[in-house]
């Protein structure tokens, strides 16, 4: 097994790195779904969503809906 330590090591970082890497992505596209939902809601008048719900888009500057802005 000693010989095979270092390729052993390799493989296993980059595969745990990608699972890291893999996860963020699907982070940043769930965000990004619930954001197209929250302006779709926004857009045919849906006024069910407060400013309590923590998954709904906010302007850059981190204030106010989306919705707020039209």
């Amino acid at each position: 097994m000693d010989e095979l330590e270092r390729e052993y090591t390799l493989l296993f970082n980059g595969v745990t790195d990608t699972i890291k890497q893999l996860d963020r992505l699907r982070s940043s596209l769930v965000k990004l779904q619930q954001n197209a939902e929250e302006l779709y809601l926004c857009r045919i008048g849906d006024t069910s969503a407060s400013e309590d719900d923590e998954t709904a888009p906010v302007r850059p500057d981190g204030g106010g809906f989306v919705c707020d802005e039209e």
